[in-house]
């Protein structure tokens, strides 16, 4: 009985295979067989959008449960972080790829170096905000998305670039980098 249904299974295996190899040679969705309206994907825009909701739906539930949102592992990190390690390098290079080009632009726009005390090392530079607001705007917009949001402003004066050692002088010295005042700090 076992070996019956085990063949089965395999000859409509390989008639789904097959029907999704001809559906993709002449250009079909190969989901559902349906005309194509886009050339970069193998789906429909139908069935990509099912697709997608069921993704999202699964990786809510395996965050809800404390779980890796792709393979359901355990996470390595914080409650904030919802990736297993595997999981998470493939997740952090996509994301600094997608990130470098509009880092690129905002550096080249504002200069690549240190407004207050003119360091050019790019590794030590950072964006501050001129108006000390940052934590405002961290509430409203994604902190990795702060790149993307400058560009898609236009470049507004109130951000600037400093190195980390004046960034962070400025936030403990009231607002004011340590190279213009000296406050009191210790």
């Amino acid at each position: 009985m076992g070996d019956k249904e085990d063949a089965r299974k395999a000859r409509y295996a390989n008639t789904d295979r097959e029907r999704m190899r001809w559906y993709d040679m002449v250009g079909l969705c190969t989901k559902c067989g349906n005309d194509m309206q886009s050339a970069t994907s193998k789906w429909c825009k139908s069935c990509a959008a099912k697709q997608s909701k069921m993704v999202m739906a699964r990786e809510k539930r395996l965050v809800a449960n404390g779980l890796c949102r792709k393979c359901g592992k355990k996470p390595f990190m914080s409650k904030s972080v919802s990736y297993c390690a595997g999981c998470y390098e493939p997740v952090l290079r996509r994301a600094k790829a997608w990130h470098k080009p509009y880092l690129k632009m905002v550096f080249d726009h504002y200069g690549r170096k240190c407004a207050c005390c003119g360091e050019t090392e790019p590794m030590f530079l950072t964006i501050d905000h001129v108006n000390n607001d940052g934590n405002v705007e961290r509430k409203a917009i994604r902190s990795n998305a702060l790149p993307k949001h400058i560009v898609d402003s236009g470049f507004p004066k109130s951000y600037q670039i400093l190195c980390y050692n004046c960034n962070c002088g400025k936030h403990r010295n009231g607002g004011v980098c340590p190279h213009t005042k000296k406050g009191d700090f210790l």
